[in-house]
């Protein structure tokens, strides 16, 4: 009797769906927190905000950075169906699918729940700004209300997570391709058309350089950077 898919036929579609849903609020977001925080400008083209502005900008912020890594997650989830349709059985590719989906689900839950408690209580993300007294140089007179984790750190690694499933999930279609009883110029020419997604992992540690020049203390003119666009980019490819 021949086995039962695993998996739904239109598994992949669905998930890919609901990622385009979630790309095309998270465009909205990001559009709205680049207008609320000037990303891209010059420091010295940025206006004084006031406390209002900065807590407006800063709830945009953390709503695009909870969009961000599940929009991701579901992504790959929707290759992993898609590879399932394919039927290969043996036994390295289904552990291999089996064990990229338990990362790939660990990873979205860690990381969303890691970005929405980043700070202590969650509201002090966006209410630092009404709670917390600054002098002219920015720097914090006083107590803080409240406290939060390395947030460049966190992004650094969530970012290097995030290319390294990038990788693993390129991999398991060459092996599948590889398997297959073709010639071997075809079976090139269909292992280049499955890996253009090798063009996300390049997007991916581009935005890692560019974020971790972005954040450097020494970094001049921090605003005026594309680290925040090609975020954008990696999410629609």
């Amino acid at each position: 009797m021949r086995n039962r898919p695993l998996t739904n036929p239109l598994a992949d579609d669905y998930t890919i769906l609901v990622a385009w849903s979630l790309a095309v609020g998270q465009a909205v977001v990001s559009y709205l927190v680049s207008v609320k925080t000037w990303e891209g400008y010059h420091g010295y083209d940025i206006p004084d905000l006031t406390i209002e502005q900065r807590v407006e900008a800063a709830k945009y912020d953390i709503a695009n950075q909870l969009l961000y890594n599940p929009i991701l997650a579901l992504v790959k989830a929707s290759i992993v169906f898609f590879l399932w349709r394919l039927e290969d059985r043996r036994k390295v590719i289904r552990w291999s699918l089996i064990a990229f989906s338990i990362l790939n689900l660990g990873l979205a839950i860690a990381t969303f729940v890691a970005d929405l408690c980043q700070c202590t209580p969650v509201s002090y993300h966006w209410n630092r700004h009404a709670l917390d007294t600054f002098d002219e140089q920015g720097n914090l007179i006083g107590e803080p209300a409240g406290t939060c984790i390395n947030v460049i750190n966190f992004f650094l690694i969530t970012a290097g997570l995030s290319v390294l499933t990038d990788i693993l999930i390129m991999i398991i279609p060459a092996i599948m391709v590889w398997g297959l009883k073709m010639n071997k110029s075809k079976k090139i020419a269909v292992w280049v058309v499955m890996s253009l997604g090798w063009v996300v992992v390049i997007v991916g540690v581009v935005r890692i350089a560019l974020f971790y020049y972005q954040s450097r203390p020494y970094t001049v003119d921090p605003t005026y950077s594309l680290a925040f666009t090609i975020s954008g980019v990696e999410v629609n490819m």
